[in-house]
């Protein structure tokens, strides 16, 4: 288990109580048609997930998901699926996000979830947070079992949940010697009830 600490916002806006990168990539084999595993856990009623599976051997696809047990026979889901373009994900192009809020209501966030794929020369992600201050996450690697019984081509990847909103404003991916791979600039996302983070128009 790793501990984060706050953080996508109205820059990706969101501000946490905590985050937690809870995890344990899925080692099972998988055909072509069902989602990996990347990350899941429980985080107060809700439990939260997050996979991923092939639109095509270069195009991944990113699904976090949220379930609130709201009795012993009610469920309340909650989904959201985004997948990469037609020419995957290359070094430098930002990476595939997708993420959850709930409630998605508007009222105030009670739990956050954040799936990111990166390419696998990507090593880390350096986080400047809407309240200030950095943090850095060393990002997960998909094995090559996974890659090969999923039908997914190598990544790399951050998978994690926050209670409240997590809201980070600028993201910034680095290679395994330290130099930038892609800069999201200040201000890029957009987050929260309303959609997954989606960059700014450059």
């Amino acid at each position: 288990m790793r501990t984060i600490s706050k953080g996508i916002g109205a820059g990706i806006a969101v501000a946490a109580v905590a985050i937690l990168t809870l995890s344990t990539p899925a080692g099972a084999a998988l055909d072509h048609d069902r989602w990996l595993g990347l990350a899941g856990g429980h985080i107060g009623h809700y439990t939260w997930t997050v996979e991923a599976k092939p639109q095509s051997r270069v195009r991944p696809c990113l699904l976090v998901g949220t379930t609130l047990q709201v009795d012993r026979f009610n469920l309340l889901r909650s989904r959201n699926r985004q997948c990469a373009g037609p020419g995957g994900i290359s070094a430098t192009d930002p990476p595939l996000v997708a993420n959850g809020v709930q409630p998605s209501s508007g009222e105030p966030a009670e739990i956050t979830v954040v799936g990111m794929i990166f390419p696998p020369a990507a090593r880390r992600l350096r986080v400047t947070l809407a309240e200030g201050g950095t943090r850095t996450i060393d990002l997960e690697r998909l094995s090559a079992k996974q890659a090969r019984t999923s039908g997914l081509k190598p990544f790399r990847y951050a998978a994690f949940a926050a209670r409240g909103e997590w809201c980070a404003e600028r993201l910034v991916s680095e290679n395994g010697r330290g130099r930038v791979l892609w800069d999201s600039g200040t201000d890029s996302y957009a987050c929260g009830a309303e959609g997954p983070p989606r960059f700014a128009a450059p």
